[in-house]
């Protein structure tokens, strides 16, 4: 005979099955099982609806607590407990003892759609503030902000593109083409990925600055897909000046070369330099790199004054306020606009 605690259960777990959700402490993050590595978007986790019991109405790393009774649960017990796979599969994890072992605490709780629309109001306020500040600094300093949509949604773009923000940059060109074609022609498209000779005919018609040119073939072809297109595109020259061997550009003395070459591109304007700093947490290394970038580009305005750079682009979401120390004009950020990138949707 079903015991009174079963019955009051199973009458919680009709009355929350409207509102009862899955939900991450970390929004927009992902999260992964102990033995199915594979990470799962915020986005997939926040659509599930599924029925939970109210037992268990907290799972973490720690132990579990009832929505009446806060005192943990210990490890022993919740071995026992029922399994809930229609809930918890979407995670990667397929029982209460496998969540013990995800990499990051999660909770099940009862929301309302009112509590989503909130949710959600804070988060853009949040990137809306973070958007505002960086441009704040960067105004201060007369640095240019490219905002990096890669991967990003049109309607994350459209916001920022409502703010004011004009200038994004992608690293594919596929995904540039689709955006380009959905969006206003208002924006500055910016490609700053490693371009293939072949793909340039493509963004030919309308890219904004090319930011990352470190070979004369690639210069050369810039330059005849401009001629087709009755433009004149603008480049920035890639240095290497990072310690990773896997990152591109040029060095000094190919750097000069390729300039010289360039007086016989007339649709072709070199307008600055790029670089990338090493991936490290030695803020002495990456500031030396990029002062070292500024270095070159001050030779290169002295050499070639006919030029007349003024771009300097370095710095990322994690170093570009020691890229804007070092004399950066431009800094590409997106993370810290957009939230982590979700390279599996």
């Amino acid at each position: 005979m079903p015991s009174t605690h079963q019955n009051q259960c199973e009458k919680e777990k009709e009355s929350e099955l409207p509102y009862s959700i899955l939900c991450s402490f970390y929004f927009r993050t992902r999260v992964a099982s102990a033995e199915n590595p594979t990470k799962i978007s915020a986005r997939k986790r926040t659509r599930a609806n599924f029925r939970i019991p109210s037992y268990a109405a907290s799972i973490s790393e720690l132990g579990v607590a009832s929505a009446e009774n806060p005192t943990k649960i210990s490890a022993k017990k919740r071995k026992s407990e029922p399994s809930h796979p229609s809930a918890l599969s979407e995670l990667g994890v397929h029982s209460l003892t496998e969540m013990d072992e995800a990499s990051v605490s999660i909770s099940l709780i009862k929301i309302t759609p009112l509590f989503f629309f909130t949710l959600y109001l804070c988060f853009i306020m949040i990137q809306k503030e973070a958007y505002t500040s960086i441009k704040q600094t960067l105004a201060a300093q007369n640095v240019q902000l490219i905002a990096v949509s890669k991967t990003k949604p049109i309607a994350d773009i459209q916001e920022l593109l409502d703010l004011g923000q004009l200038d994004f940059g992608e690293n594919y060109v596929q995904e540039l083409l689709e955006k380009q074609a959905a969006l206003p022609p208002t924006i500055n498209w910016h490609f700053i990925g490693h371009l293939q000779t072949n793909k340039v005919k493509d963004i030919a018609p309308f890219v904004y600055l090319i930011h990352g040119v470190d070979s004369e073939r690639l210069l050369q072809e810039i330059n005849k897909q401009a001629v087709k297109n009755n433009r004149v595109i603008k480049v920035l020259l890639q240095v290497h000046i990072a310690q990773e061997e896997t990152k591109f550009g040029l060095d000094a003395e190919e750097l000069i070369y390729l300039v010289e070459k360039s007086k016989g591109f007339q649709n072709v304007q070199i307008v600055g330099l790029m670089g990338m700093a090493s991936n490290s947490t030695d803020s002495q290394l990456v500031g030396d790199e990029f002062r070292y970038l500024h270095t070159l580009f001050t030779q290169l305005n002295t050499s070639y004054p006919e030029l007349n750079c003024t771009v300097l682009s370095m710095g990322m979401s994690g170093d570009y306020l020691l890229a804007v120390q070092s004399g950066s004009t431009m800094v590409r950020i997106g993370s810290l606009l957009f939230g982590a990138r979700n390279y599996s949707m």
